[in-house]
């Protein structure tokens, strides 16, 4: 039989009382049987006080004293979640907006490692965003209230006001610039070797909001010079071209994808492949299907898969094909063997991932106490086959 079965059947007089002893017991119940009980109007009060009691915390939490403080909180956002979907208010978006103050106050204060109270955090701004989007919110208020939440009360998360438009409107997008503008002048001064994270602009938030605002205005130069800097990585194409796709620029995310995969190399051009490919299938192009260049970059050993999940056609004396990329395996000391033959030198040590061994000269013994030497041979691989002597040689500590 199920609880509520169990429920049904017993008397009136026994579930009330229960029920009172629940809630004595446990504040949680005592909560919702309070929010229950409240009216409409009275219903936003007894939030609030929910609000101030479980979401503000006033002293440092450990990691497992924050999982239990999140655990604890989390009915309140349930509350909040089940008034926005109940109605809309302009006193319900002030009082997510509070919410939201006291958790990123709260991650502050607390080892929120495991990422629960920075769940909540994002919970409360999603709901605070739907709130908004039902066109309840002050659109001067809510655009100062944007731009103070990123620019001074936290750097954990961004508003992104492309999707906060609708609620501003006109009047405010011209106050949400203005006052980005106010806290967007040129950043310190920082000594020329140093790199610039923000590209001249004095924050995080006052980059993101001009990258945002590029987007909202569809400014194409604008967005390239923000987001490809000066395109020499692939990382850099990679967001032009997510951009593109944004903007629903469908040719242009293709011609920056493929300039991407000729102009740069790395690891991070197999992404390229992926935005290509995917805009090739979108629009049913043959090219879609054909497998890109191998050993495009410079780290992909010979036979491992190529950017776009195709495998290269292996070379003479390759590693198997059964056998995962040199990246994800190291050679085993066990593993290693003398295996002279006449296609290698003798005296040269075999790589337990290719039975043919790669060639490379037996470093020499050395004596450091606490470290050895370990040493990156042709194909990428960390053993001991390749020379320790040259550029790739490596000292690690044991």
């Amino acid at each position: 039989m199920s609880l509520e079965d169990l429920v049904e059947s017993l008397p009136e007089e026994d579930v009330r009382r229960l029920l009172v002893a629940a809630a004595e017991t446990h504040e949680d119940v005592a909560r919702a049987v309070r929010l229950a009980a409240a009216d409409d109007g009275e219903r936003l009060a007894v939030l609030r006080a929910a609000v101030d009691d479980r979401l503000r915390l006033r002293r440092h939490l450990d990691y497992w004293g924050s999982s239990r403080w999140a655990e604890d909180a989390a009915p309140v956002v349930s509350a909040l979640a089940a008034q926005v979907a109940a109605g809309p208010s302009p006193e319900l978006v002030l009082l997510l907006q509070r919410a939201a103050g006291h958790l990123v106050k709260a991650i502050m204060r607390a080892d929120d490692s495991d990422g629960l109270i920075g769940g909540l955090a994002r919970d409360v701004l999603d709901l605070h965003l739907a709130c908004c989007g039902a066109g309840v919110a002050d659109p001067d208020a809510l655009a100062r209230w944007m731009v103070r939440f990123s620019f001074e009360e936290q750097d954990f998360f961004e508003l992104d006001p492309v999707d906060y438009a609708p609620a501003l409107g006109e009047t405010g997008l011209a106050v949400y610039r203005r006052e980005v503008a106010a806290r967007s002048g040129p950043g310190e001064i920082r000594a020329p070797a140093l790199h610039d994270p923000y590209a001249g602009y004095p924050s995080h938030a006052a980059r993101y909001a001009a990258e945002r605002l590029a987007v909202l205005d569809r400014d194409v130069d604008r967005l390239i010079a923000l987001l490809g800097e000066d395109l020499s990585a692939p990382h850099q194409f990679i967001r032009v071209v997510e951009a593109m796709v944004e903007l629903g620029r469908w040719d242009d995310a293709l011609a920056w994808a493929r300039r991407g995969i000729a102009e740069t190399t790395g690891r991070q051009v197999a992404k390229l492949y992926d935005l290509a490919a995917g805009l090739l299938t979108e629009r049913d192009d043959p090219n879609a299907r054909r497998a890109p260049p191998p050993m495009h970059s410079s780290r992909t050993p010979p036979g491992a898969p190529a950017p776009g999940g195709t495998r290269s056609t292996p070379p003479a004396r390759c590693w198997p094909s059964a056998i995962r990329p040199a990246w994800s395996r190291r050679c085993s000391p066990t593993a290693r063997r003398r295996r002279p033959g006449p296609s290698r030198p003798a005296g040269t040590m075999s790589c337990c991932l290719r039975p043919s061994g790669c060639g490379s000269p037996r470093p020499a013994s050395r004596s450091f106490p606490g470290t050895r030497w370990r040493s990156t041979c042709a194909l990428g691989m960390r053993c001991s086959n390749a020379p320790t002597n040259g550029p790739t040689a490596r000292r690690s500590a044991i």
